[in-house]
């Protein structure tokens, strides 16, 4: 699956599951997050 065939694939979630997921899966996610690259929004700064 391409980046885009994801994008146009995607769809929002209301309903979930009640299965539970393994501390194991969880740690592999934060990870992946931690290690993504970050946006570092620019503080704007208003004189008066």
């Amino acid at each position: 699956m391409t980046v885009f065939e994801a994008i146009k694939a995607r769809r929002s979630v209301r309903k979930f599951k009640d299965t539970p997921i393994s501390a194991e899966i969880i740690k592999e996610i934060l990870e992946a997050a931690r290690l993504a690259p970050q946006v570092e929004i620019p503080k704007i700064m208003f004189l008066a």
